[in-house]
């Protein structure tokens, strides 16, 4: 969740920074720390691993990221780890600082937009994993990760690689390389070194329909 304004000038009188390099396990699955932290630079990604030892990536950590409310709050174990993927600096308070700053309003009702917000999301998420094939999963993924508004172009950089983006919808890496292949070939996205480049999100959202076509739009 994005911590902004009063609370997250609540949350920072009571945390401490610290500065962590890429590829640090800031958050271990199953561990028992209970600390919640804000995201202050740099991004993480969210992720956790099957016993056969197959990555499932929930999400995204950015800066204003609050992260590992819920062992805070219940006190129970680590349900994901969270990885940095680059080099950054977060705050850190402890889960009593965390528990008595859910005492005041402002704070907890900061908390409770949170949750209804990941609900939705995991209702969608319930919903695409039952319901959509592959290719239209992998739409969607896409389309969320275009952060920007407006139709475009975006410009995804650097562009998730199809291992994460088969961890992300719940698949494997061939399956994701075979449908960016057939996105390529449709016209609605195109591989620039590092990047990902959009023409159109409309186009792409066109993609969901399996008549296939598409292309014109120089």
């Amino acid at each position: 969740m994005q911590l902004t304004g009063e609370a997250r000038a609540m949350f920072m009188a009571s945390a401490h920074q610290r500065s962590h390099p890429a590829g640090a396990e800031l958050i271990r699955e199953a561990d028992r720390d209970r600390r919640v932290f804000l995201m202050l630079a740099g991004e993480a990604d969210v992720l956790a691993h099957s016993p056969e030892g197959r990555m499932v990536l929930f999400s995204r950590v950015v800066p204003g990221d609050l992260v590992g409310i819920l062992a805070a709050i219940d006190g129970g174990a680590r349900s994901t780890s969270v990885v940095a993927r680059d080099a950054g600096r977060t705050a850190w308070v402890s889960p009593q600082d965390f528990q008595r700053l859910m005492r005041e309003p402002d704070f907890a009702g900061a908390i409770h937009l949170h949750f209804v917000g990941l609900i939705r999301g995991l209702s969608e998420r319930v919903y695409e994993f039952g319901t959509l094939l592959v290719r239209e999963r992998l739409v969607r993924e896409l389309l969320r990760l275009l952060a920007a508004p407006g139709d475009g172009p975006h410009l995804l950089d650097p562009a998730p690689s199809h291992m994460e983006l088969a961890a992300r919808i719940a698949t494997h890496r061939e399956a994701v390389s075979r449908e960016m292949s057939r996105l390529a070939r449709l016209g609605v996205l195109e591989r620039r070194g590092r990047s990902l480049h959009v023409p159109s999100r409309a186009r792409l959202a066109a993609a969901l329909d399996t008549g296939e076509q598409i292309r014109p739009e120089p």
